[in-house]
């Protein structure tokens, strides 16, 4: 076990920040974001979840993982297999 949570829910949150850049700079150019950059919003969101579960934040872990479900849904659709 490596114990390195803390590290890594910090690069989750720069991944979050920097995709959340990325789709603000893709619309603000009057374009569609790509199903990969919001694929990745999802999976940035459902690895802050993991990394605030196993630093014991159930109610943070909680919210992370709901908001990548419903980017997830939003995005993605109900039937896309993330």
């Amino acid at each position: 076990k490596l114990d390195k949570h803390d590290k890594a829910l910090t690069h989750s949150e720069l991944a979050l920040e920097l995709i959340t850049q990325r789709l603000a700079a893709v619309r603000g150019a009057g374009n569609t974001p790509t199903p990969e950059e919001l694929t990745t919003l999802a999976i940035a969101y459902h690895n802050q979840g993991v990394e605030r579960e196993f630093l014991s934040q159930p109610d943070l872990a909680a919210k992370a993982y709901g908001r990548g479900h419903a980017a997830a849904k939003k995005h993605l659709g109900a039937t896309h297999p993330l």
